[in-house]
């Protein structure tokens, strides 16, 4: 007797028809077995109810059940005993019976099919578990090549609350059996001391005591003040904006800009850069700026050598070998018993001291103390460019005078132009004498070794051009508009 016959016989007759599941097609067989071993299904029901054959399966933890159908008579697949049968093999929640309705024709008997979903349980809601929840974005010490991926935090500036844990809900499997939700925890960390907690009642926040960058290492949360970048500072890892103490364990390299708010040690050199430091800079090599590098300092400067270097220092300036080629500034005094320098200008508010200046081929060197740049430069830059501008300008009217019509409009803005310009230069000088400070009387200029001719030294507004070699430890002041030498005995 085949398949069709049993079922038939199940329908019709009063006593049940003996059918198992050898007796199904091969390819369903294959294809149900395929399923459940893919889904690794467990099978709760194998056997007929009225003219179909019927497979339960649950999925591992009970959270879902699967139906799976083989019918060949024309009878309605009830759902009422469907639900019968789910209940008598212990499945209660989350039933689905609708889920049987895409697979009904119109005359709504059912299709054969494999693996419908039709029950559910209800799944666990997942708890958040309490920890700080930080407002700035701490530098990664595991990836410090990116100097720009970090928040700068200010003293009494909020970085992080802490948040409570939020409590998940339980879920049920189709056995109606509660499936509780995991057990939550605070996740804490330990604060270094510059970080305080306050608790205001309804929410805990982390407050910074001191300024500084935020870091984040395991379970530890700490304000460093003092930041540190190891290797060197590169176009690639981005430029470096920090408003305290920076130590770099090796170079400053092209096209960088920093700006330090406090100190900064530099343990390599400083190359073709951008570089402001609102404290004191110390540099271990030197820096080596090829024409293309401007260093802005607010303390004192400590370096090697510079070299074609344009350098700005309102504190004071130590350089242990060379200067060459380079422009440097201070508002106070050069101290550089041991250092040469060799071409470029050179200005000092009070006083300069070096080991010799020039070289034997004659290189231009200036050196200015006592007077301020703004001074110098008014008379030495912006004065003599006006009075060229407005000899060109005289020209250009003259020749405006006589032009014809084809002309006169490009001669025309030709001397706007050259209005323009000495207009901007005579702002320019007022702006200057409004700022500058007053001459230093006292300043004085202390030389060890030489000085080598094509050296002009100006004191105050006493200018001397060096002729001949000085040579010995040198003293040269001002005294009126005069330059007087004076030889001095080391011993």
């Amino acid at each position: 007797m085949g398949l069709k016959e049993k079922l038939d016989q199940k329908a019709h007759a009063h006593k049940l028809a003996d059918i198992s599941y050898s007796d199904l097609p091969s390819g369903f067989r294959d294809r149900i077995d395929n399923f459940n071993r893919t889904n690794r299904l467990k099978t709760l029901f194998d056997g007929v109810l009225h003219t179909h054959y019927l497979q339960i399966s649950t999925a591992p933890g009970y959270n879902s059940a699967y139906l799976s159908v083989y019918m060949r008579g024309d009878e309605l697949l009830d759902k009422t005993r469907i639900s019968m049968l789910l209940s008598q093999v212990g499945i209660v929640h989350g039933i689905k019976l609708d889920a049987l309705d895409p697979q009904m024709e119109h005359d709504r008997v059912i299709k054969t099919f494999i693996g419908i979903e039709i029950a559910k349980g209800t799944p666990i809601e997942l708890g958040k578990p309490g920890g700080i929840e930080l407002f700035k974005r701490p530098y990664n010490s595991s990836y410090p090549q990116d100097l720009e991926s970090f928040d700068q935090i200010a003293e009494e500036e909020e970085i992080a609350v802490i948040n409570p844990p939020m409590k998940g809900k339980s879920g049920t499997n189709v056995m109606g059996e509660e499936q509780p939700c995991p057990a939550l925890r605070t996740i804490d960390y330990r604060l270094n001391p510059n970080i305080k907690r306050i608790n205001t009642g309804d929410r805990i926040s982390l407050v910074a005591l001191t300024g500084g960058y935020l870091s984040k290492y395991n379970d530890e949360i700490a304000i460093n003040k003092e930041f540190i970048v190891s290797g060197d500072v590169t176009v690639h890892r981005g430029s470096l904006i920090y408003d305290y103490e920076v130590i770099v364990n090796g170079n400053v390299c092209e096209k960088v800009s920093m700006s330090i708010g406090g100190n900064m040690r530099i343990k390599g050199l400083i190359s073709q850069s951008q570089v402001q430091v609102r404290g004191d800079l110390e540099i271990d090599k030197g820096i080596f700026g090829k024409g293309d590098c401007k260093v802005s300092v607010q303390g004192n400067i400590h370096s090697v050598y510079i070299n074609e270097t344009h350098l700005e220092c309102e504190g004071i300036i130590h350089v242990e070998k060379e200067i060459l080629n380079s422009y440097t500034w201070t508002q106070k005094s050069m101290n550089s018993p041991g250092a040469v320098i060799v071409g470029g200008q050179h200005f000092a508010q009070d006083r300069m001291e070096v080991s010799s200046i020039g070289s034997e081929l004659g290189l231009k060197t200036l050196i200015v103390i006592g007077i301020d740049k703004r001074e110098y430069q008014i008379e030495n830059v912006l004065a003599p460019q006006i009075e060229n501008l407005k000899e060109r300008r005289a020209r250009a009217q003259q020749m405006l005078n006589g032009a014809t019509r084809f002309n006169r409009d490009s001669l025309t803005k030709n001397v706007e132009d050259l209005n323009h310009e000495i207009s901007s230069r005579e702002s320019e000088i007022e702006y200057n004498q409004a700022n500058m400070k007053p001459r230093n009387l006292k300043a004085c200029l202390l030389v060890r070794d030489t000085i080598h001719p094509g050296t002009t030294i100006v004191i105050c507004g006493a200018e001397k051009i060096v002729g001949e070699a000085l040579k010995g430890t040198t003293m040269i002041r001002a005294e009126g508009n005069e330059i007087v030498i004076t030889k001095v005995n080391r011993e």
